[in-house]
């Protein structure tokens, strides 16, 4: 062989490894450049959108690391799949990943509450802890993207099953201020509801004569509304019963709380815990918005100035809650 076909056969592989070179220092560069991208990815989900405050999201976040540490180490392996989203809520917390709290917080809320409508109750009280750290977690999420409705839906679901509303005083009323806010906006539900006003004679005498199936047979002491005779009967140190009539007209709460619009506008965006059905066909319990409880519920009873016990007993009464 020739020295020419030597140094022609030469050049030609030293290009061949000049090629396979520049596809590896391009496939070098797009990983670098993809993984540039996540870290950017991350820092934006952690220090952009509403940027959570540090004197509301430290104690919060301290709340659900350490309540997660302790179930973590007391609570069996053999709940894997709780444990296991439990875990991935104290790490997105301790990483300050805002997305992945909402995302691995709603998982395990909702894991956990189809949990206690499948069975009707937790195994045992780490199920309730471990649902609190969750929709903690999920509300710390939603709160930082800006979703303070969606954050204040959450927490309302851990205070109902027994959240210490007091522990996250900050953050819940941080969250609480600015739900408020959303919720006032230009195209609420329209609700019509006032609560009839008893202190009307007409209403007075109604109630009496078809609110109850048959007369008091063993009435009530009744006493009026003045000092000296609360007094007087407070100090006889009588164990004997008895009703205050009128203490409470004078109260703001009894002309206010009869506009259920106000309350509506108000506080229409919260959920409450409600038991719906009757006393004969059975009882079943709802976690429903202030607002669709008032327009389902009460707005449909006010309708009817006086509801009889045969009401409240009839099995085919959807509307009473």
């Amino acid at each position: 062989e020739s020295t020419g076909d030597k140094m022609s056969a030469h050049s030609e592989e030293v290009e061949v490894v000049r090629i396979v070179g520049d596809d590896s220092n391009q496939l070098n560069g797009e990983t670098k450049l993809l993984n540039l991208a996540e870290q950017v990815d991350s820092a934006f989900n952690k220090s952009i959108h509403g940027a959570i405050p540090i004197g509301y999201l430290a104690p919060v976040s301290n709340y659900v690391v350490k309540l997660a540490s302790k179930i973590l180490r007391d609570v069996k392996e053999s709940k894997m799949t709780m444990l296991g989203l439990l875990k991935q809520c104290a790490n997105a917390i301790e990483s300050r990943d805002f997305a992945s709290c909402r995302v691995v917080g709603a998982d395990l809320e909702l894991y956990l509450y189809n949990q206690l409508k499948l069975r009707g109750s937790w195994p045992d009280i780490s199920f309730r802890a471990c649902y609190w750290c969750a929709s903690t977690t999920a509300s710390i999420g939603h709160a930082h993207d800006g979703s303070f409705l969606v954050a204040m839906k959450y927490l309302d679901r851990g205070v109902i099953l027994g959240l210490n509303r007091q522990e996250l005083e900050g953050f819940v009323s941080y969250v609480e201020t600015f739900a408020s806010q959303m919720a006032h906006g230009p195209c609420l539900q329209a609700v019509t509801c006032t609560i009839p006003d008893f202190c009307d004679p007409e209403l007075q005498e109604l109630l009496a004569c078809r609110g109850l199936c048959k007369p008091i047979e063993f009435p009530v002491n009744e006493i009026p509304c003045d000092g000296g005779h609360i007094e007087k009967m407070l100090a006889s140190g009588s164990q004997t019963s008895f009703v205050i009539r009128r203490m409470a007209l004078e109260w703001p709460a009894v002309t206010k709380w009869r506009a259920m619009e106000t309350l509506c506008r108000e506080h229409g965006h919260r959920l409450i815990p409600i038991e719906v059905g009757s006393m004969r066909g059975g009882m079943q319990e709802a976690v429903v918005t202030f607002r669709h409880f008032i327009a389902k519920y009460l707005s449909a009873s006010t309708k009817k100035d006086c509801w009889s016990l045969l009401d409240a007993t009839n099995k085919d009464n959807s509307r009473i809650a």
